[in-house]
């Protein structure tokens, strides 16, 4: 399996979901704004049922595929009940010109070449390390917290010589591993460090990924995902406040930023916490500046920058 095929599948479902929702405020968008709106608006419904499965130790691909599917079901019976006769919206943002929509397609195969070949940390005590594997560990046991049998088994005369103290941590005294603090010894339970959103993602990219090497390598692509995500963004932030050309200058120099590059390809939450923040930013911004469905911009900042803090 393809390991893009993963984050094609989770693209596609954020985006029915967010169509969906999108509809049911009978507002028109160009085409730029229209997508990335509907992802984050999708992104943030199936990443929030994500998260609770796997805070709950439930999470598995399937049942959040039926949930998925569940919400879609409602999503299309809800716009068939709610069907307007008036007419949509308009955007008060003006049409896409053809200068901007070129130099955005020309762009686009760039980014993805600048953001789709990530670092492959798999092993050791960098973060990077260790968000692809707790989010493997998600994908294969269901939950965030772990409850290792061996260590619950492991006589406490052998704590000081086989797990590492941590005396400014409150909460543990010892971690096993750099990152996975053991909160309960006696019950063998380790509470990985970091916040949780973005591994629960890497989990839905490693569960639909097949194979171990293709797993892990579309949890790695994900975070490509959102840097683009997060660049178009501010892309759509900055044409709100200056205009469509200033956009583009900040979209390229941000772009080809070398930090932005890095951490484009090395698999933490920085970029998901850049997506989510200026996707607040731009939907709070719409929403001061009147534009309408003044509901459905005041919907998406919320949402985002709510997510910007999971």
């Amino acid at each position: 399996m393809s390991s893009w095929l993963p984050v094609l599948i989770i693209i596609s479902a954020n985006l029915s979901l967010g169509w969906l929702m999108v509809r049911l405020f009978a507002a028109t968008f160009d085409w730029v704004e229209g997508v990335l709106l509907r992802f984050a608006l999708g992104t943030a419904v199936l990443g929030t049922l994500a998260l609770i499965l796997a805070q709950l130790g439930w999470f598995s691909i399937a049942r959040l595929g039926l949930l998925w599917l569940l919400l879609l079901i409602i999503l299309i019976f809800l716009n068939i009940r709610t069907r307007r006769n008036d007419q949509p919206i308009p955007s008060a943002q003006p049409t896409i010109g053809k200068p901007q929509l070129l130099l955005l397609i020309i762009y686009l195969p760039i980014a993805l070449w600048l953001f789709g070949r990530p670092h492959e940390f798999i092993i050791g005590g960098a973060d990077a390390g260790v968000y692809t594997n707790l989010s493997a560990e998600i994908a294969q046991h269901g939950g965030i917290l772990i409850d290792d049998p061996l260590l619950a088994q492991l006589d406490p005369t052998l704590y000081p010589a086989l797990l590492r103290p941590t005396p400014d941590y409150d909460g543990a005294v010892y971690y096993l591993v750099p990152a996975f603090f053991v909160t309960e010894v006696g019950n063998g339970r380790l509470t990985p460090q970091f916040y949780p959103l973005h591994p629960v993602w890497q989990a839905v990219a490693y569960a639909l990924g097949g194979a171990t090497t293709s797993a892990v390598r579309a949890a790695l692509l994900l975070t490509g995902l959102w840097a683009l995500a997060g660049s178009l963004a501010v892309y759509l932030t900055a044409r709100q406040v200056a205009g469509w050309p200033a956009a583009m200058l900040a979209l390229v120099g941000l772009s080809l930023n070398a930090l932005q590059i890095w951490f484009a390809r090395y698999p933490t939450t920085e970029m998901m916490s850049q997506f989510w923040l200026w996707t607040g930013i731009w939907a709070v911004g719409a929403w001061l500046s009147g534009r309408r469905p003044a509901q459905l911009w005041a919907l998406l900042g919320g949402v985002a920058l709510g997510q910007f803090f999971l």
